[in-house]
């Protein structure tokens, strides 16, 4: 795969595919190369965009068919998750350790199934929740 940005970008048509349409793109790259790029939207490139693509074809009648993606998306036409944003995926993981803590905090509210059962509020689970996961969180393990 090779790495450029769209120097030009011309749509040349449709056609249908397994029932859906697809746009066909002529486009020309910095980096010299010249060949087509078929989309599921009619502007989903613009120039200056920088893509990672790979040639599919290179027919001596019809010219380079391109793939492309977002570099480092991981996705054909773009369509891989985007970088995750490390403080939004580290509160996606507290919440799931909540979610988890809260689970036990239940069960040892509950004494493993002993008859004794306490007489526990969700306030008092979330807060026993909330101190597991800080527990957890300034664990040593995470330290290193």
């Amino acid at each position: 795969m090779a790495i450029s940005k769209i120097k030009s970008i011309q749509g040349s048509g449709t056609f249908d595919f397994n029932g859906s349409t697809l746009f066909k793109n002529e486009v020309e790259l910095e980096d010299g190369t010249v060949g087509q790029v078929n989309t599921q939207t009619a502007d989903k490139w613009k120039i200056g965009d920088e893509v990672e693509y790979t040639v599919t074809r290179d027919d001596p009648k019809y010219g380079k068919t391109l793939k492309f993606s977002k570099p480092n998306s991981g996705g054909s036409f773009g369509g891989g998750r985007p970088a995750a944003d490390p403080k939004l995926d580290h509160n996606r993981q507290v919440l799931i350790m909540l979610q988890s803590n809260m689970k036990i905090a239940f069960d040892l509210s509950n004494g493993f199934g002993v008859d004794d059962r306490m007489n526990v509020t969700g306030d008092s689970l979330f807060a026993e929740s909330e101190r597991i996961t800080e527990m957890m969180l300034n664990s040593r393990l995470l330290q290193k």
